[in-house]
């Protein structure tokens, strides 16, 4: 039996799945199980009476197990420990025991290694140890005596100090916030006692003085003696809690401190939130209302059409606005709810004294409207807007009769100006439109006491007369005066109200038919503003003068009339919102800058303008006119270019007859000794004796030649007209000239441009017109830098003229001179004499022909116009 028992044994140690070895003190082994050698690739007899390096095994591995195999031989103690073994299978992770195995004598015989594969366990293990130390929250395993087993170090990392400083829980006492030193303290030990912990909140402070939020949970297990701790950095999530919770007291303040009545319910009909002003409103304190039902809580706040009005705001998903009274208290509320998913939000306003207040409103609703429509009314005729107060009037005092009345200049006369429809079956037939003092009736009593009057009797009214036979029974009279400062203007009666009238009709009517008054007043003015508008109007638009408007603030132009325009060729569109600066027409002359800032006021002060055609002479006057409450400057002047232009024009004439005069008298006898001495000159020149002087015989040839052109110009002005005028084509005249002026123009390093248009022909002397032409062409080269270029052109202009064009690129005639262009030796040229241009008129006029031109920084272009030949 006890064979059998053995055998049992020791087949059981063969093929336990355990690996089971025993060795000596040599460290051989003794025995290997079945399940230890197949782990190894060998068979258990391979290890009997060998060490593990004869058997080759890793010395990484085995030298481990060899210590720990001699301190067992040596301590007599068993040792628990982990390895990871090369298996046939690759690399295992075991578990292994070292047990001693002792003689009778207590001698240590051997020692026996039990071995279990724990990979699988090592592995869920590893896994485990990753999330735990992958985790951002704080993992720790302690003792029941604080020592920490296990962190994954969260803590240590947040609070920015090393985590081998730290072995024990208490360690991290020393960082605890002062504050939360006991509590912490009490949650430690109410967990070694086995009470789990849910949402502990303290404070660490971290490496920086900085503190930060913890939560912690915890659960112990009290037969390992261990606790384990999960805990959550919620400084972010605190401080976001915090804020959200002050917000709602700050909320909450605010909504206890409104005058309102606010309360909130839930989705099943629970009040969660109720304001002071609500309990006040009720006479209900907060605690009744709260997680109670509203109809259970508030029965008079929850009648049948406020329960109507809040289902609404849920069926529909709208806030909803209405009023009601509280059935207990009276008062009227004016209830806004606004529904959500939460329930629904409701501002009640004690709106009792408005309600009180409507119908005073309403009362006086439609005499505001009356009012209102008067103010619309000035575009009425006056008919209309009496005939309209006068049923306001009535209307809106309960009257049946009435009229409207003016009062003369002498309070002596009430003109009737508007009776009443009812007032019309009157049977007096003819009734007067204009009552004398004398005779007048309650009217009169107004103009002597020259105040309102109200009779709510009229039948013991003492000093009233006796109405005329078949008028219209008086019961009641109210009588109203107008004033215009101290003067009584107008006058209302009104009669037959069905109750009294009071000091409201009064104040009523005042406003009533005082703002007719004051809409005649307007309407008149408006009248007279329209028709004095129009005639200022008309007279600016259409007077020969020139005339501007400048706001005096700014001086930018708001007006111009049609003579400004014409005059200086700048349209309306050009010229309104410029300053006169900015149009540069003005003489730059500190007189004239002071009267256009509106400083002084100009009195017919002559004036040059520069216009796009030239100079402008005229006679300023301004003034300070008001348009629109706004102060501006009229600017008024008087054409003086004719009479400038016919003063030149006589004044060049007469230089010209003057010249002519003279010219014509000693022509001759200056003419002949000047061709006696060229004579000489000429054969005195021949002679070789002064061939040295050849020069100065040519100089003298020259200016003598000279002498004897502007002779010819002379003789040329002195003609009053031309003695060959044919039909000429100025064409034909330009393409003979063309080959010459071409030439000309290449001498000179200059360009011209000839353009001949359809023209019909003129009566011209060809000679002359051709002078005129050179003279012209001539002076725009002289006018021109090189390289510039000139344009000739004929056409016809839009009146019919037939125009000959000479445009030049030069820099322009200067403003001094511009008016005295054509006047002999008047020039724009360093060396000219100023008598080709004064030829040219002379020829034109006698061709019945006119030159202008215009100038600029650009150039100057002439323009002569002839009339077409017959």
């Amino acid at each position: 039996m006890d064979k059998f028992h053995f055998v049992s044994a020791e087949q059981m140690v063969d093929n336990s799945p355990q690996h089971i070895f025993a060795y000596n003190s040599e460290g051989k082994y003794l025995y290997a199980n079945l399940a230890g050698a197949e782990a190894c690739g060998l068979q258990p007899d391979d290890f009997i009476g060998k060490s593990w390096r004869e058997l080759r095994f890793p010395e990484v591995v085995m030298e481990p197990f060899d210590q720990n195999l001699r301190n067992v031989f040596d301590n007599g103690k068993a040792i628990k420990d982990e390895t990871i073994f090369f298996t046939v299978n690759g690399p295992r992770y075991y578990e292994y025991i070292l047990q001693p195995v002792f003689s009778p004598e207590r001698a240590i015989t051997a020692v026996v290694s039990y071995a279990r594969d724990i990979s699988v366990r090592k592995e869920k293990e590893e896994i485990i140890n990753q999330f735990f130390n992958l985790s951002l929250d704080v993992f720790m395993i302690l003792d029941f005596e604080g020592n920490i087993v296990e962190s994954n170090g969260i803590l240590s990392r947040l609070l920015r100090v090393e985590e081998k400083r730290f072995s024990n829980i208490k360690d991290f006492a020393l960082l605890l916030h002062p504050a939360d030193f006991e509590k912490t303290k009490e949650a430690y030990h109410f967990m070694i006692v086995g009470i789990p912990s849910t949402n502990f909140e303290n404070r660490y402070r971290t490496s920086t003085g900085e503190y930060l939020w913890f939560s912690w949970n915890s659960m112990p297990n009290r037969s390992k003696r261990l606790l384990y701790i999960v805990g959550r950095n919620i400084s972010d999530t605190k401080k976001v809690r915090d804020e959200l919770t002050e917000s709602h007291e700050r909320l909450d303040r605010i909504l206890n401190s409104i005058n309102e009545g606010f309360f909130t319910l839930d989705r099943e009909w629970k009040f969660t939130y109720v304001n002071k002003e609500t309990e006040r409103m009720w006479s209900i304190p907060k605690a009744k209302l709260l997680e109670k039902r509203l109809w259970e809580a508030c029965p008079d706040a929850c009648n049948e059409k406020t329960y109507s009005e809040y289902v609404k705001a849920f069926q529909q998903n709208e806030a909803v606005r209405f009023e009601e009274q509280n059935g207990h208290t009276g008062r009227w509320s004016e209830i806004t709810a606004y529904p959500s998913k939460e329930g629904l939000t409701v501002f009640s306003r004690d709106i009792t004294e408005r309600v009180r207040n409507e119908q005073k409103i309403r009362r006086n609703e439609a005499r505001l409207q009356a009012l209102l429509k008067i103010s619309r009314m000035s575009k009425e005729k006056i008919e209309h807007i009496g005939r309209s107060v006068l049923d306001d009037a009535l209307t809106l005092t309960g009257s049946e009769i009435g009229y409207i009345g003016f009062a003369n200049e002498r309070d002596t006369k009430m003109q009737t100006f508007s009776w009443s429809i009812f007032a019309k079956t009157c049977a007096i037939s003819k009734k007067a439109q204009t009552h004398s003092i004398e005779t007048g009736g309650i009217w009169t009593e107004v103009i002597r006491k020259r105040r309102a009057l109200i009779i709510n009797d009229y039948n013991a009214f003492s000093t009233t007369k006796r109405l005329p036979q078949g008028h219209v029974c008086l019961k009641r009279v109210l009588s109203v005066p107008i004033f215009e400062e101290d003067k009584i203007v107008m006058q209302v009666v009104v009669a037959n109200k069905a109750g009294e009238y009071d000091s409201s009709d009064i104040d009523f009517l005042t406003v009533l038919v005082g703002g007719m008054w004051e809409v005649l007043k307007r309407k008149k003015a408006e009248t007279e503003l329209r028709l004095s508008e129009e005639r200022f109007s008309k007279a600016f638009a259409m007077s020969p003068s020139v005339m501007s408007i400048r706001e005096l603030d700014s001086g930018r132009y708001v007006d111009v009339n049609r003579t400004f325009e014409r005059v200086t060729g700048f349209s309306r569109t050009e010229v309104v919102g410029l300053r006169p600066e900015e149009l540069g027409i003005w003489e730059e002359n500190s007189e004239i800058q002071a009267f256009m800032r509106g400083e002084t006021l100009a009195k017919n002060r002559e004036c040059n303008f520069f216009v796009k055609s030239g100079i402008f002479t005229g006679l300023v006057s301004t003034e300070i006119i008001t348009i629109n409450g706004k102060k501006h400057i009229l600017t008024v002047t008087n054409d003086m270019s004719e009479l400038k232009r016919f003063q030149q024009e006589f004044s060049r004439l007469d230089r010209l007859n003057l010249i002519g005069q003279l010219a014509s008298g000693i022509g001759h006898e200056v003419r002949n000794p000047m061709q006696t001495v060229r004579g000489f000159l000429q054969l005195m020149q021949r002679k070789k004796e002064y061939s040295r002087d050849e020069p100065y015989f040519e100089l003298m040839i020259t200016e003598l030649d000279r002498a004897n052109s502007i002779i010819t110009e002379f003789l040329s002005l002195s003609k009053k007209q031309s003695d060959n005028l044919i039909e000429k084509d100025l064409n034909k005249i330009l393409n003979k000239l063309s080959p010459l002026l071409l030439a000309q123009a290449l001498n000179e390093n200059k360009e011209i441009d000839i353009k001949l248009g359809q023209i019909p022909t003129i009566l011209a002397d060809e000679k002359e017109i051709t002078q005129l032409l050179l003279n012209l062409v001539k002076n725009g080269f002289d006018a021109m830098e090189d390289r510039k270029k000139l344009f000739l052109q004929t056409y016809v202009d839009v009146d019919g003229k037939v125009v000959l064009e000479v445009k030049d690129q030069g820099r322009g005639i200067a403003r001094e001179i511009q008016d005295k262009i054509g006047t002999p030796f008047v020039t724009n040229k360093d060396n000219g004499t100023g008598l080709g241009l004064a030829v040219s008129y002379s020829i034109a006029d006698r061709h019945k022909a006119k030159i202008n031109f215009e100038t600029g920084s650009d150039g100057t272009t002439f323009y002569v116009r002839f009339s077409p030949g017959v």
